[in-house]
């Protein structure tokens, strides 16, 4: 029998790599949006680490989101 692809893009390393490549997108797209709005209202550093935790957690959402699409979704039960 035939894995799925859904099973097979799981099991392998790529996954790893595309989870660590969203968290610093996250973290350097929306901490330096972040930045540039701070620097409008003459305090770039609160803007920089607010945008940093939004751009983590914005991803880290993203990640689960995706993941949870490749199990087939959270109704999903696999039976032994």
């Amino acid at each position: 029998m035939k894995p799925s692809p859904t099973t097979v893009d799981r099991e392998t390393p790529n996954v790893a790599w595309t989870v660590l490549n969203n968290l610093i997108a996250g973290l350097l797209i929306y901490g330096g949006l972040g930045y540039l709005i701070g620097m409008f209202f003459d305090n770039a550093s609160a803007g920089l680490a607010i945008g940093a935790v939004f751009g983590l957690v914005a991803s880290t959402y993203l990640i689960f989101f995706r993941l949870r699409q490749l199990d087939g979704g959270p109704s999903s039960q696999r039976e032994a």
